[in-house]
């Protein structure tokens, strides 16, 4: 029965916090920022996938500080783009993210 939860008895149930606004996906690519370093030598070297939580009126520059805060590069380093698909039929379309915008915009 492992992997199905019952690895412990009586089972043990994870309630999950109910998502305020929507999930925002965030792929930081590989760099030596992100790598992680071990006496001198590189042990990872791979991409971050970031998840966030925010609301349609969260700026721009508080995701740029959240990702900071998870990935200690600052956001003054940052360009951030969305990828916006008006429907499943298309391929969609590109847009830079300004730090003075909300999320809705």
């Amino acid at each position: 029965w492992m992997g199905y939860g019952l690895e412990d008895w009586p089972p043990k149930f994870v309630s999950k916090p109910r998502v305020k606004g929507f999930e925002v996906y965030v792929d930081v690519p590989a760099s030596r920022d992100t790598s992680i370093w071990e006496n001198g030598r590189m042990q990872t070297y791979h991409d971050l996938q970031l998840i966030f939580d925010v609301n349609p009126s969260t700026k721009v520059s508080e995701l740029k500080a959240f990702i900071a805060k998870r990935t200690k590069i600052p956001a003054s380093r940052q360009k951030l783009t969305a990828h916006l698909r008006p429907s499943m039929k298309s391929f969609g379309y590109y847009v830079d993210l300004e730090d003075d915008k909300t999320m809705s915009d």
